[in-house]
């Protein structure tokens, strides 16, 4: 009896330790440097510059929104990296109109990231790829 009890305890800590490594396996880390890209709504596109450190994102859109606004690394889960829009910095109604908001962050390569956010008026996605550097 002593042996069943001992193996059933062993048998339900791997599982745990599994299922435990499971879920912390699909809780992508937060992505980091400099990528650019395409997003775009039903209506535009716009292209986007993002800067991404541990906690902020920094975004830039072009013409013809012209204006940049950061976000607060908030969390990461299976869906990818959960960020809250701040005021913007520079003003610009494409990027008044984002806060308060949400921007979500996914990794599907090593090599792109799937943004995701919302304005009062669209919603927009789209996928970034690291920015070269100059030479």
């Amino acid at each position: 009896m002593f042996r069943f009890n001992l193996k059933s305890h062993a048998m339900v800590a791997a599982l745990l330790l599994c299922v435990c490594g499971n879920v912390l396996s699909q809780q992508a880390p937060a992505p980091a440097g400099r990528w650019d890209g395409v997003i775009r709504s039903d209506t535009a596109r716009v292209h986007v510059d993002a800067n991404f450190n541990p906690k902020l994102a920094s975004l830039h859109f072009d013409e013809p929104f012209n204006c940049s606004i950061d976000a607060s690394f908030l969390e990461a889960d299976k869906d990818g990296s959960h960020y809250t829009f701040k005021p913007s910095v520079n003003g610009g109604q494409f990027c008044q109109g984002l806060y308060p908001g949400e921007l979500l962050v996914s990794t599907p390569s090593a090599t792109a990231l799937s943004l995701s956010l919302k304005n009062k008026k669209a919603a927009w996605t789209g996928t970034l790829t690291p920015t070269q550097a100059a030479h």
